[in-house]
This record gives C-alpha cells, structure tokens and sequence, in this order.
C-alpha cells in the first residue's frame, strides 16, 4: 500500500525537524561518542530512510507508513535497528494491506450473507403464500366434495361429473358389476333393478349403500337416506324397482322408440310441406300482386312522358 499523503507532504517535500545533535539513539554508542561536527545531517537520513523503508513495505508488506513510525525509528537510532522498528510496527497494531483485504473481505461476505438471508426469507414468505392459498383452495373443494357426497349417500345418485367426487368412488365405478367405465344407474350387465338387487344379495351387500360388510339394518347411511319417493323404502338410487325394474324399463324403451317416431314423423312432415310449395302453381293473390305491380309501372312511365 502507498505511503499516506500526508507523509509525503512531510517527508519528501520538506525534512522534518527532528531534533538534531542534541537527540541520541539509546542503542547506537558510536553515535552518543562521535563529536556534533561528525554526526550527519538528519534531515537528509531522514528522506533516505523514509524512502527506503517504503519501497520495502511497498514490495515486502505493504504496511501503512505513518509519520509516527520515521520519528521513532530515529529516535531509536536510524537503519541498523530496522528489525526492532518492525516489531514496534506489530505491537502497535499498525494495519498491513492484507489484513485491510480481510476485514474488508470478511465485511463484504457479511453484507452478501445478510442479503441472501433477506433474499430467502423473502422467497420462504412468497412460498408460505402460494402454499397458504393452496390449502384454502383444497379445502373449499373438500367442502364441496364432501356436500355432493352427503347428497349422493342420500339419494342413493352418482354424481353427475366428469370425474368422481372421491379417488374411491373413482376406482369403484360401478358397485354392482364393479366396473370403472359408468356408474350403477347405467349398468349394462345389470341393466334392471332386479338383477341388480340379486348380484348385490349374491355378495350379501347393503341393499342401502350397495357395499359389503354390513347389511341394511346396520348401514351407516341408513340414517342420512330418504324414503324412496315410489316405494317408500330406503335402498340404493338403482334398486327401485318401479322406476328401474324390468317393466319400467321396457316402458321407457316403448316412450323413448315413440318420442323418436314422433320426431322423425315432424321432420319428415316438415320437409314435404316445404318440398310442396316449392312445387305449387302461383296462386291467384300471387297474379293480383303482379298485376298491380305491372300497373304502377305503366302509370309511373306515362307521367315521364308527359
């Protein structure tokens, strides 16, 4: 590190007044016997030493030179103590380019430290966001969930979605044929109300709930299940015999083939009735409506004339 500027302005502008002839260095003997005459002019060993001892701690250390330190090393006795002055510099606490790089680096590290922790703490933050809302949203469709299912085991109906209320439901499908692909009241191996209530017996199932393990009277849906509005007994939704039996069934096969007679019956008739009056003569209103038509046009051409 350079010598300070305020060094230089003392040392290598003009000598210091360092006391002269009257100051001896404690250790040096030679200089305490030699007569005031002989003894060299401090000023310039003073500019020679300062020199030198700077371009040594430029290229050795890099010590902070300070005006305090030249004035001790005379005061002590001039080059030949230039190990003592060093051990002077250390005691004193005198701080060297390295040990300026280190604090200054250690500081650094510290400022960067604390922004990365403000940094994460930040990003912990948004993520306790994202997650917090995350949850509040899963537990609304929970709710919603858990609404359509309490009216599902109600009504004894699948819910009429894209996908099953619950993961179980999903993988359970169909609870009388066990199949994922439609749900009871659509069963094509079971289609009637009868064979569905025999398979369901078969593997002793609640005729409530149409799962296994317990019968009707034990079913923990029994309580939350209405009377069937036809029967007036509380089974599952695809059991009722007077709307999914095999005579209700083939009753709503007839209306359903009917409805779609009568259909197709309007549509045809629909379309005769515009292919015949495409096909028709024009009437006698239509003749009427030309001939005035032709009449305005004759009368309009005559007042041209005129």
């Amino acid at each position: 590190m350079d010598i300070s500027k305020e060094l230089e302005d003392q040392l290598l502008g003009e000598p210091p007044a360092f006391p002269k002839a009257s100051v001896t260095a404690k250790g040096n003997q030679a200089a305490q016997q030699a007569p005031e005459a002989e003894q060299p002019y401090i000023g310039k060993d003073a500019l020679e030493l300062a020199q030198q001892i700077k371009e040594h701690l430029d290229a050795k250390r890099g010590d902070l030179v300070t005006y305090e330190m030249i004035e001790k090393i005379h005061e002590v006795g001039g080059l030949e103590i230039y190990q003592k002055t060093m051990e002077f510099v250390s005691s004193q606490g005198i701080p060297t380019a390295l040990e300026t790089t280190i604090l200054r680096k250690i500081i650094r590290q510290a400022a960067d430290r604390e922004a990365k922790m403000r940094a994460q703490h930040k990003d912990h933050l948004q993520l306790l966001d994202d997650k917090i809302d995350s949850l509040a949203s899963e537990v609304t469709k929970l709710r919603e969930q858990s609404a359509k299912l309490e009216n599902q085991l109600k009504t004894g109906r699948a819910p009429r979605t894209k996908k099953c209320v619950l993961q179980a439901d999903e993988k359970e499908g169909c609870k009388i044929c066990a199949q994922l692909d439609h749900p009871a009241s659509r069963c094509h191996v079971y289609p009637t109300a009868e064979a569905k209530i025999s398979a369901l017996q078969i593997k002793n199932a609640c005729l409530v709930c149409a799962r296994t393990g317990h019968g009707p009277s034990e079913c923990p849906a029994a309580s939350v299940t209405k009377e069937c509005s036809k029967c007036k007994l509380k089974h599952f939704r695809a059991l009722c015999i007077p709307r999914f039996g095999a005579a209700a069934m083939d009753r709503k096969k007839r209306e359903a083939e009917e409805q779609k007679q009568k259909k197709q019956a309007k549509v045809q008739a629909t379309l005769l009735a515009g292919i015949t009056s495409f096909a028709q003569p024009p009437t006698k209103n239509n003749q009427k409506r030309k001939w005035r038509k032709k009449m305005m046009k004759e009368m309009t051409a005559g007042g041209k004339e005129e």
